[in-house]
């Protein structure tokens, strides 16, 4: 296991000579699908089995490309114990939260248990419904319907207390992305597609109820949706808003890695030259300020850390190049290549 925190040595630089997005290499391990069939393997989990073994057989299956990704993704999510044994089928196509939210299942076949990753797009939570829902009697749920929903929302109308809060909260003509908050789910079979996207706008509803939102709240969720992407632990979420807010309020540009990924629809670690100058509203290399919409769906910790930033005069950070993959701020341009020169060379 010390190898996994070695694979923490997630690097993040944003300014100088560009932006090294931290989460990139974990978030595109764990969304990466091997296979875009829905033909399904059968697959077979011994009694007292540990993961280990259990990631080296799925790999072994053509599952899974990455154990270490998968272990990195049970201890990060501490769902280690939460895989059962038994026989299961798991889609060619599915991701490593969807193989081991499978995994995990119990028997209850009129129940749709489902979990949507902090940080996921509104396309990755049509498809982990669309997965989660698969093959069950009496299914309602349909993706197509699903996407149109949230992409249009303005076309329909959803039950008081959730029209009531996107009316306030969500400017016109701006999709639902941002407002489907992640977390576990569990739905009947035969739930309606609309049913699926109020339940999530309802659990956002409740876990943001007591903030202060203020007239700009849809500005800070846009800046969460950064946060949440170019974090790697809650205690660092309000010091990289500082870095964030700060070159907003001087109107230097982002640069963030995150933002021309959701652009390029990729998930690269490190976005190519020819990437970072895209023309796209979404490019914070090209374009300073916020991108025009949140680029994911945040956890409440990065939306906090919007709402109040650190009192800082940071500009730069990044992360070592060690197991600790501890987070070094700078105030200068000066300062953030001493710290590249101490921590990354």
């Amino acid at each position: 296991m010390k190898k996994i925190l070695m694979v923490l040595v997630l690097l993040i630089a944003i300014g100088g000579g560009g932006a090294l997005y931290a989460n990139n290499w974990y978030n595109s391990g764990i969304e990466k699908r091997l296979s875009t069939s829905s033909d399904q393997v059968k697959f077979t989990v011994e009694q007292g089995e540990n993961t280990e073994s259990i990631g080296k057989r799925l790999k072994e299956a053509g599952l899974i490309e990455n154990e270490l990704i998968l272990k990195l993704y049970l201890r990060r999510e501490n769902k280690g114990g939460s895989i059962q044994a038994g026989d299961f089928l798991i889609p060619k196509k599915a991701t490593i939260p969807e193989i081991v939210e499978i995994l995990g299942r119990g028997v209850d076949l009129d129940v749709v248990k489902v979990t949507i990753i902090e940080g996921y797009k509104l396309s990755q939570i049509s498809s982990t419904l669309e997965l989660a829902f698969s093959g069950r009697e009496g299914v309602v749920f349909d993706q197509s319907e699903f996407n149109t929903i949230t992409k249009s929302p303005d076309n329909y109308t959803f039950d008081a207390e959730v029209q009531t809060f996107l009316d306030q909260y969500k400017p016109a003509g701006k999709s639902l992305e941002g407002f489907l908050y992640p977390d576990t789910y569990e739905f009947g079979n035969t739930v309606s597609t609309k049913f699926t996207i109020e339940s999530m706008i309802k659990h956002f509803i409740t876990k943001t109820a007591d903030l202060n939102k203020g007239d700009d709240f849809y500005k800070k969720l846009v800046l969460a949706s950064i946060i949440e992407r170019e974090s790697m632990t809650n205690e660092e979420r309000d010091e990289i808003s500082s870095v964030f807010t700060n070159r907003l309020e001087i109107g230097m540009a982002l640069q963030s890695d995150a933002t021309v990924n959701y652009a390029t629809g990729k998930s690269d670690p490190r976005p190519t030259f020819a990437d970072t100058k895209i023309d796209s509203p979404y490019n914070t290399y090209k374009y300073p300020g916020l991108p025009p919409t949140p680029i994911c769906n945040p956890r409440i910790e990065s939306i906090e850390a919007a709402l109040n930033p650190a009192d800082t005069d940071y500009y730069y950070f990044i992360h070592e190049q060690t197991g600790s993959g501890k987070v070094h701020f700078a105030k200068t341009e000066s300062e953030h290549n001493a710290n590249i020169a101490k921590y990354l060379d």
